[in-house]
């Protein structure tokens, strides 16, 4: 490929403007900052951020989920990247071992967007098990800046979601005393 071909990004999470990967595409030429993919997917994020935390969270897209989660079009950005750039964004992702970067039709576009889709099978193993959400948790419009807004005006409230914390409390309880030593 050469390096003067711009190639085509769609990004929904951490890439964002305004979020903490964003930097990486200070180079890339926006085309669409309020973009939705055409095909359907899932969008769940776990980790630090399902306690309510903020720090280092960001979403996973993935083609199936669990059968409750809301499968719809994801909303984000498509910018026009340089190959080079394309590498970069594949070494952040770790394509293709956790992420793997497909072609995904853009609405109102007339060209696909590469999307990194998360595949790593032991975390979406993990994902379709977690029935309960206590560790990932659904963003159920599908839009990452909006649910991460909403996460961050509620943690500026000191408010956590009651079950999540429940949740948490119970594995804590259930994890002790089943690795409790016996007499």
């Amino acid at each position: 490929m050469a390096s003067n071909v711009e190639e085509r990004v769609f990004v929904y999470g951490s890439l964002l403007r305004g979020m903490q990967n964003h930097s990486i595409l200070e180079s890339a030429r926006l085309i669409d900052g309020n973009a939705r993919t055409a095909e359907e997917y899932v969008m769940v994020f776990g980790g630090e951020g399902a306690e309510g935390g903020l720090h280092g969270v960001y979403p996973y897209v993935l083609e199936e989920g669990r059968p409750s989660d809301t499968r719809g079009r994801v909303r984000g950005e498509v910018y026009g990247v340089s190959s080079k750039l394309l590498g970069k964004l594949d070494e952040l992702e770790d394509h293709p071992v956790e992420y793997r970067r497909r072609l995904t039709p853009v609405v109102g576009h007339p060209e696909p967007a590469w999307l990194y889709v998360f595949e790593e099978p032991e975390t979406v193993e993990d994902i379709r098990g977690d029935v309960t959400y206590d560790t990932f948790v659904p963003v159920r419009r599908l839009d990452w800046r909006a649910h991460y807004e909403k996460m961050n005006n509620r943690r500026g409230r000191g408010t956590l979601r009651p079950w999540v914390v429940s949740l948490a409390a119970i594995a804590v309880v259930t994890t002790f005393l089943l690795t409790k030593p016996r007499k």
